[in-house]
């Protein structure tokens, strides 16, 4: 099971994710997913626009994303977040999404 925990604190934006979905179809969607996200973050912080509080990691079982910018970051975390909430929706056994503020 992956286990992701996103948090938000004003214009701070992360996303934790660890472990395994279980299955290749799941672990495709979540890694589609973050590594989307990621690519997203990095443009945005070579553009200017956001800046990355920690060094992003980005390893087999494991993410990390934890920046700060504006709408386009927030806008950005929201849609990967309502992404892998949909796949806890239907795949719960491969994800669990904990949202803190």
């Amino acid at each position: 099971m992956t286990r992701v925990t996103v948090w938000v604190d004003g214009d701070r934006h992360g996303i934790h994710a660890e472990g395994h979905a279980g299955d290749i179809e799941a672990c495709n969607y979540i890694t589609g997913v973050l590594y989307s996200l990621a690519g997203f973050t990095t443009n945005e912080v070579k553009q200017g626009r956001a800046k990355l509080l920690k060094k992003m990691l980005l390893s087999p079982g494991e993410v990390i994303i934890d920046a700060a910018g504006e709408e386009r970051l927030e806008a950005a975390f929201e849609m990967a977040v309502v992404g892998l909430l949909q796949l806890q929706a239907t795949r719960p056994e491969a994800i669990r999404v904990e949202i803190r503020s």
